[in-house]
């Protein structure tokens, strides 16, 4: 639940690096909840785990009430280019806020 951590830089860590491996090993997945501001370093912490398998939840949580889509369409794209990630889609009903429109 990285989405509310003060610094977004926190995955990027070295103390995580042996479990980051171990996950890699194992065949493990790395569920990551985040928002927008952690994509680029979820692709930074792909790097050195090639074989990590990597989920975005909530698609990263763009702020759709808001009209906000940047930087969240830069980020996923970053993302979609350099590392391989699956993203789930859950979630982004209650990103869009109360009116749908």
């Amino acid at each position: 639940m990285l989405q509310d951590m003060n610094d977004d830089r926190w995955l990027l860590q070295p103390a995580l690096a042996p479990a980051l491996r171990a996950m890699s090993d194992c065949g493990l997945v790395f569920d990551a909840r985040v928002k927008s501001l952690h994509l680029p370093h979820i692709v930074a912490l792909a790097g050195p785990y090639p074989d990590l398998r990597l989920v975005i939840d909530h698609a990263a949580k763009p702020d759709i009430a808001a009209g906000e889509w940047q930087p969240w369409i830069d980020g996923i794209a970053q993302l979609a280019s350099e590392i391989r990630a699956m993203c789930k889609l859950s979630g982004l009903m209650t990103a869009a806020g109360r009116h749908l429109g």
